[in-house]
Parts: structure tokens; sequence; C-alpha cells
């Protein structure tokens, strides 16, 4: 188990809205990956629970704390690598699921920004977001820049389609 150093802290309703917003784009797409819709919907929702540690290490944060309450091993898995370069999950042997999939493709496609609240934006406009929120040159933006093309490669094939239904 982690030490944590800092304190306890609400999440922010923004956060909340991405929360929601993932969860609710897998489960409306659980099927297309072969997962069960209303523990799709669980793992968006929980996917950065970590956050009430603060935003670094949210992911394993997160997956700890999970862990603690009896949280199945592969959701917690799931959690502890949904920020990280898939080509690195890989590398660690962390089994590549389609919980996993689904659950990057999901914190892909929604974000807060531009006055929308938790919505299917795309990769394009999630990542413009994380640029305006964080810096282009932020350690995170540049990461996000780098994952994008190893997770597309990965992704169930339609994902851009899936994103297109949502935005009209």
């Amino acid at each position: 188990m982690r030490k944590r150093t800092k304190k306890l802290a609400p999440i922010d309703m923004n956060r909340l809205l991405h929360m929601t917003g993932v969860a609710k784009y897998m489960m409306e797409h659980a099927d297309a990956y072969g997962v069960e819709p209303d523990l799709a919907y669980l793992v968006g929702l929980l996917h950065d629970i970590g956050y009430i540690y603060g935003r670094d290490d949210h992911e394993l944060n997160g997956a700890d704390l999970l862990r603690r309450v009896g949280m199945n091993n592969d959701i917690c898995d799931a959690i502890s690598v949904h920020g990280s370069d898939i080509k690195e999950v890989i590398a660690d042997v962390i089994q590549i699921n389609s919980m996993l999939l689904l659950l990057y493709e999901a914190d892909m496609m929604v974000d807060v920004c531009d006055g929308i609240a938790g919505e299917v934006v795309g990769f394009d406009r999630r990542i413009a977001g994380i640029a305006k929120r964080y810096g282009e040159d932020s350690p995170l933006h540049q990461a996000i820049i780098m994952h994008r093309g190893n997770l597309e490669k990965m992704l169930l094939p339609g994902w851009e389609d899936r994103c297109r239904q949502h935005m009209g």
C-alpha cells in the first residue's frame, strides 16, 4: 500500500462531471467491447477517485483505495494504469483487457472544457482542453500527445464513429 503525504480533499465539480461523463460513455459502449454495462459504468465513475489525494499519482492512489475496500483486482489494475501510455502498460505486462481499452477510449473522449460539462468532446478537444488547463509544455500535455498515437492503434475499430455519434 502506498503512503500518502497529501491531505484528503474533495473532488471538484469539473472532475465529478468528467467522471460521470466517462461512466455514461462506458455504459453506452460496453456492448461493443463485450463488457457488462453496469460494471463499465462503475469503472468509469470511479476511475479518478484517487483525486481525493491530488492529481499526482491519482491512478495508483485510486486503485489502492479501491483495493482496500475489496474492489476486484482487474478493475483496480485498469484504474491504476488508465493515465499511462498504453505501450508502457503492455511492457509492464498488465493484462490489456476490454474494460481497460474502453476506459482509455472514454477517458480521452470526455472533458469539461469550453462550457461543456462532462460531455463527449473527442480526442482533439480533450487534448486542447488539457493544454489550456496545464500548458502546452506541461509534462501531462506532452505525455498525452505521445500516448494518443499508441492508444489509437489499440482501440476497437469504430472508435471514431462512436465519438461522432455523440458529437452530432
